[in-house]
């Protein structure tokens, strides 16, 4: 049954360019066949965001056996009609897709406005991020699925702290990280190690290691070794390569080398070294190169 949900979803995806309004809405016979196959096996919004995240995981490179990463149009059509069908986070989406460059005959200007519009939507529909979204906009700042478009928008740092505290206060868990980068930008460390704080307790692996680099640096707050031990490694545990997971790592390596709160301990300071250029990181390779 799943597979026939999944080719149903596909049908209509490729039958039609987009819902309008209702997702059944529509003038033309296609998008007719397309709601009797929708009605006929009961199809939902969380059915078509399964189908359209194969497609965004295939765009966002996340497919190593794949080497053509251009299925935007599907995604997008998808997306728009669980949107349509009241789905939030593929209201997200669409906005991600408009602000990423993705759609032909938009101009940058243009796509910010329709992000903008898609993102209000989706807090509309119960999803917050979409404020998180506009938030990074005036903080010039990469918008996640998305990219480096902003439009005409200037450099606003007050307005993008108004929309990123209201995505936290409405229950966004990125968008305190998002908080404290922009205290970071203002360098007011202060707030910024607070909201880093907030966002760590949420488990937000990249704040665990911006709270650990405070502590270590003494950045809004006073050196403290141990608290810089606890969440770096918190932060360094971690499998995934995000980010901060192999500064973290080479932190570590750089406490263990010297001494830092730490007994100093070479050992233990290259394998730190050696997790961190794992994920990459070129410091780490200059201070594995070094100690050999």
């Amino acid at each position: 049954m799943r597979r026939k949900i999944i080719a149903a979803i596909l049908a209509v995806g490729m039958s039609i360019s987009c819902f309008a309004g209702a997702a059944f809405a529509s003038e033309n016979e296609e998008a007719s066949n397309a709601a009797d196959l929708m009605a006929e096996y009961e199809i939902t919004s969380e059915d078509v965001e399964f189908v359209a995240n194969i497609f965004k995981q295939i765009n966002e490179g996340n497919d190593p056996g794949l080497t053509e990463t251009d299925y935007y149009d599907m995604e997008l059509k998808l997306a728009k009609l669980g949107a349509d069908m009241g789905n939030g986070e593929l209201a997200l989406w669409v906005g991600e897709i408009y602000q990423g460059g993705h759609v032909d005959g938009v101009s940058e200007n243009e796509a910010i406005e329709i992000a903008f519009d898609w993102w209000e939507r989706a807090v509309e529909l119960g999803q917050p991020r979409g404020w998180t979204n506009i938030g990074l906009i005036y903080a010039h700042r990469t918008v996640p699925g998305g990219g480096d478009n902003f439009g005409d928008i200037e450099l606003d740092q007050d307005t993008a702290l108004e929309y990123l505290k209201k995505a936290d206060d409405a229950g966004d868990t990125k968008a305190p990280r998002y908080i404290a980068f922009t205290y970071e930008d203002a360098e007011d460390y202060e707030n910024a190690l607070a909201y880093y704080l907030k966002a760590a307790e949420l488990g937000d692996t990249t704040a665990n290691y911006y709270v650990g680099k405070y502590y270590y640096e003494g950045l809004g707050t006073d050196v403290d070794y141990e608290a810089a031990l606890e969440y770096l490694t918190a932060a360094a545990s971690s499998e995934k390569n995000v980010p901060g997971v192999s500064d973290a790592r080479y932190l570590l390596g750089v406490m263990y080398e010297n001494g830092d709160g730490v007994d100093a301990d070479l050992d233990t300071a290259v394998e730190w070294y050696e997790g961190a250029a794992e994920f990459g990181s070129e410091d780490a390779e200059t201070a594995l190169a070094r100690l050999s």
